[in-house]
């Protein structure tokens, strides 16, 4: 990636720690021995515009790589997993864990705002996620986020508070989603000390919501489940819900919306074909990388840049698959601006 300064311009003959992987360039790999390898294409076009694909893989989370935020400076969040999942963070540096057992980060702020799922007990030896939490890199304080009227069930023996916070503003407006008594799941928005549920609007026919990203202009992303049980991608802009209409959807989500309104998210049909999608002005881009199983977007930031993940089945001889991290970076800085700049 560019603003990170991480770039490969040779074959891998094996999947390296933060390795953007040069098989995507013209003349690549091929298939390459690492199975990591899902286009021949150097970019994918997303409304018209070019954007260079990266694939991210690490020999430190070898099962399993989520991108899931990033902020305007580049540096990104998500969760890897070697044996036990973990929060990490990458920026020009390199890579590190989320510090105090954080299984995965969800959110990344521009003043270093972190919020995911945290750990406060074991089972069998293994973490298992019973709160969420705010880091604040800067400072390495960390707090606690509880929804009021959020549910406690007990998992494995351990207490687990059913808040999960999915993103935080730099005013300190966390949003996400709990359960409540009734086993009603609703998204929640407000200052990290005073979250407060954001009920559907009358005759809406919404049964459950969850809330995934916030702006600076406190619009709101997410989605939304129908009586029919159905969740569909909506965004809230002054109290107004809107859902994004994603043609032959079985299911979709928006997870992220830029300053400017572009909203990212994925969808998955009736054959379980799940592909992201980008939704600005109106105006509906579905992305799908070429080889992948599966295609996910999760965030994206001012310059454009947008960052999710890939299925990719395992090379040939083995069977599965695995998750890796995926960013996709505007070609040029004209299609940054046009990707930031269309309003919601």
């Amino acid at each position: 990636m560019t603003q990170g300064g991480w770039r490969h311009d040779t074959c891998p003959s094996g999947i390296r720690a933060w390795l953007f992987l040069a098989l995507l360039s013209a003349g690549g790999c091929g298939s390459g021995s690492n199975g990591d390898a899902v286009s021949t294409a150097a970019s994918v076009r997303i409304g018209g515009d070019p954007y260079r694909i990266e694939i991210v893989g690490a020999d430190s989370y070898p099962n399993f790589l989520s991108l899931e935020s990033l902020n305007d400076s580049g540096t990104m969040v998500g969760e890897g997993a070697g044996i036990d999942p973990m929060g990490v963070l990458i920026d020009a540096k390199g890579s590190e864990p989320i510090p105090g057992l954080a299984l995965t980060a969800y959110g990344i702020s521009n003043n270093g705002w972190i919020v995911g799922l945290g750990s406060d007990c074991f089972s069998g030896g293994l973490p298992i996620a019973t709160h969420s939490y705010l880091w604040d890199r800067r400072t390495g304080e960390r707090q606690r986020l509880r929804a009021p009227g959020s549910a406690i069930t007990r998992v494995l023996g351990c207490e687990r508070d059913s808040t999960i916070v999915y993103d935080v503003s730099v005013l300190g407006i966390a949003v996400g989603e709990f359960t409540d008594a009734s086993g009603t799941r609703r998204g929640f928005s407000g200052p990290v000390d005073d979250l407060h549920a954001v009920e559907p609007p009358l005759g809406a026919g919404v049964t459950a919501s969850g809330l995934r990203a916030i702006n600076q202009a406190g619009d709101l992303a997410g989605e939304a489940v129908d009586a029919g049980g159905a969740r569909h991608a909506i965004v809230i802009r002054d109290g107004n819900w809107r859902r994004i209409e994603v043609p032959g959807a079985l299911w979709s989500e928006a997870r992220d919306i830029s300053d400017t309104g572009v909203v990212v998210g994925s969808f998955g049909d009736v054959l379980g074909k799940v592909r992201g999608f980008v939704w600005r002005n109106a105006r509906l881009d579905v992305v799908e990388i070429a080889g992948a199983l599966e295609t996910r977007l999760n965030g994206l930031n001012r310059a454009g840049t947008m960052v999710g993940a890939v299925r990719i089945a395992e090379p040939p001889g083995q069977t599965g698959s695995r998750q890796r991290g995926l960013v996709l970076s505007p070609v040029d800085s004209a299609s940054a601006t046009s990707a930031g700049e269309e309003p919601l």
